[in-house]
């Protein structure tokens, strides 16, 4: 997960051992201080950050676990699309990574940081809730578990 992150956060890479460790430390560091939020931190127009393409998970926290590093964790790569009022979300089979296993989409509603998503009008809605946003990097949270996603594709899925 290290080197993927220090990959996808685009750091300066350093020809020494030492440097590499410190550079991945400092990566997961930022990625965790993103995930641990306590206020809402959005750059830009929320609307159009969240539309602006597909959003890959990267990363999660599971919020029953202490917020440090040792306690963050690889994500297999699902896919968050926002677009006109629907969405999509492809979650990626964890036993083939290169394989979507499910595929859901339908509607949202953004209301100041939540999204609300349903199948159809009027049926139960699901909620995550946005914590930091910008053009390169989203946190979202749902059911207790906070998801860092990026726009770089890093997992590479067969047709």
């Amino acid at each position: 997960m290290v080197k993927r992150l220090a990959t996808l956060l685009l750091l300066v890479a350093s020809s020494s051992t030492f440097a590499q460790n410190e550079q991945a430390d400092s990566v997961m560091q930022v990625v965790l201080d993103a995930l641990t939020l306590n206020e809402h931190r959005i750059s830009g127009n929320l609307d159009s950050v969240l539309t602006s393409g597909t959003w890959e998970a990267l990363a999660y926290w599971d919020m029953s676990t202490p917020a440090t590093t040792e306690s963050l964790n690889e994500a297999v790569g699902d896919r968050y699309r926002f677009h006109d009022g629907r969405f999509n979300i492809d979650f990626v089979n964890p036993e083939n990574p290169r394989q979507i296993g499910l595929s859901v989409s339908g509607y949202y509603v953004r209301r100041g940081y939540l999204i609300e998503m349903f199948k159809q009008i009027n049926s139960r809605k699901e909620t995550i809730e946005i914590w930091y946003a910008d053009d390169r990097y989203l946190v979202i949270e749902s059911d207790r578990m906070r998801i860092f996603l990026t726009h770089e594709s890093s997992y590479y899925l067969e047709d």
